[in-house]
């Protein structure tokens, strides 16, 4: 479990200034210390100073107000709603539009960025991503979109400074990030001609970059999902960004967000079918490939490579080809469950490919040795699409592989492994053992056709001697 605090920390507290002497306020300690009652009552109490200093003209006096605004909400339980019933965040938004001062501005704008922010706790449970804790409500977010500062912003993306660039994308990512509704309010915007165009850019700052890449990442994700038109353009720029290897040392969150983006694009099959040349290209496959023994990188692209597997024949191909099932021994011994899982996720859409590989084989081998019961569903699932996709020739030699021996194991194992109500499994399962029952009887038929001596029908003993038959092939 690992806590990411979205909110940027302080830097400089040091305020050199004579005309801040009389106020503690700016001084070298935190704004907001003691109880939660004192401290609201020491804002309260500092906020109409702030306000007179912002009016009184002098510029520096004006810029250490703007970040005693800041600061105040930089704290871990910031006090929005008194900044916002202050009147602040239009003040805010006025220096942004209007102040000359570059560092006005970017204090500014990351005061309207702390009340977009929230902390979150991700837990890595099968790349789900839970929301534990949330300072900034949708409302406050909402606040803040309806006093007209997201244009603002998004026309900061082409600002020569810097700064300022990086703290507008950073504001906008939270605010596309928080709802399906904000986020398609942002990219109906414009949004995505102005962040190519930063994308462009030269020599863009690995921060910009890295600001970028999480809010492209936000801008694909939500459900329902965007519309296809705005983030279609965004595919190019994502994989480029997944195959600059050369910035792996410099800052993987650059690349691991960008990952993330194509995860959430191709989740949507519409979106894969629309964008499948853009997607389907060999270098992009062959690097997600080569994630694949990245520990960081590792765990989101097998569910991008297992969602493209699912998709048309000529993708998968381009996938195989690229040597996607030659080191799959080598995915199945690490030490990663998740990782395992969804590696043998990925197969159960290609099981023919899978048969003929001898990967399946494998599979039945190293059922014994998998203590996760979540891994063992996922054998199963690939085990019963075998079955049901085979061909009839596939199917003799799943029978000459003892699929029955590991039939018998998923009945075992669906007696107590925590399955969904709405799983499906069980249901595929029956249909597994009656089509293996179904040939076997075909394939003794066959055989008794071929000997007179041994009747085709009949009762009592008869009928119990082309049981047997049946059995024979099957069991």
């Amino acid at each position: 479990m690992v806590l990411l605090n979205f909110v940027k920390s302080e830097s400089n507290n040091n305020i050199p200034l004579d005309d801040l002497s009389i106020d503690p306020l700016t001084r070298d300690k935190p704004i907001l210390t003691g109880t939660a009652d004192a401290t609201r009552k020491k804002v309260i109490q500092k906020i109409p100073l702030i306000i007179r200093r912002i009016q009184s003209g002098n510029p520096d006096l004006l810029h250490y107000s703007v970040q005693d605004i800041r600061k105040i909400l930089s704290d871990r339980d910031p006090l929005i709603d008194l900044i916002i019933q202050h009147g602040l965040v239009q003040i805010l938004h006025g220096l942004i539009l209007t102040d000359t001062r570059d560092d006005t501005k970017f204090e500014a704008i990351w005061g309207l960025t702390n009340i977009l922010s929230m902390y979150l706790v991700y837990i890595y449970t099968n790349l789900l991503i839970i929301l534990k804790k949330k300072v900034g409500t949708n409302e406050q977010c909402r606040y803040v979109v309806d006093h007209g500062v997201v244009p603002t912003l998004i026309e900061l993306l082409a600002s020569p400074v810097d700064s300022l660039r990086e703290q507008s994308c950073w504001a906008i990512s939270n605010v596309v990030g928080d709802t399906p509704a904000l986020r398609d309010y942002v990219l109906n915007l414009n949004l995505t001609d102005h962040l190519l165009n930063t994308l462009n850019a030269q020599n863009l700052p690995v921060a910009i970059l890295k600001n970028l890449s999480w809010l492209l990442s936000n801008c694909i994700r939500g459900n329902p999902p965007p519309q296809y038109h705005h983030i279609e353009p965004f595919i190019p720029a994502i994989c480029k960004l997944i195959m600059n290897t050369d910035q792996i040392e410099s800052n993987t969150d650059i690349i691991n967000d960008a990952l993330w983006a194509l995860l959430h694009f191709t989740d949507n099959d519409t979106f894969v079918k629309l964008s499948k040349n853009l997607i389907c290209q060999y270098d992009l496959i062959s690097t997600l490939i080569k994630y694949l023994f990245d520990k960081t990188f590792s765990k989101v692209s097998i569910r991008i490579l297992g969602n493209l597997l699912s998709g048309e024949d000529d993708i998968v191909d381009i996938i195989i080809g690229c040597g996607f099932l030659e080191h799959f021994p080598e995915y199945l011994r690490s030490a990663n469950g998740v990782f395992v899982k969804d590696c043998v996720w990925s197969l159960s859409n290609i099981t023919k490919t899978v048969i003929k590989s001898g990967i399946l084989q494998d599979l039945l081998k190293l059922w014994p040795t998998f203590t996760r019961n979540d891994v063992k569903l996922e054998i199963s699932w690939v085990i019963v699409n075998s079955v049901g996709g085979a061909s009839h020739l596939q199917t003799q030699e799943l029978i000459k592989m003892d699929i029955i021996r590991s039939l018998y194991n998923i009945l075992e194992l669906m007696k107590v492994a925590t399955l969904k109500p709405t799983s499906v499994l069980p249901y595929h399962y029956l249909e597994s053992v009656n089509r293996l029952l179904k040939i076997g009887e075909r394939l003794a038929m066959q055989d008794q056709s071929s000997d007179p001596a041994v009747p085709l029908a009949g009762n009592g003993r008869e009928g119990s001697t082309k049981k047997k038959s049946i059995f024979r092939y099957v069991f």
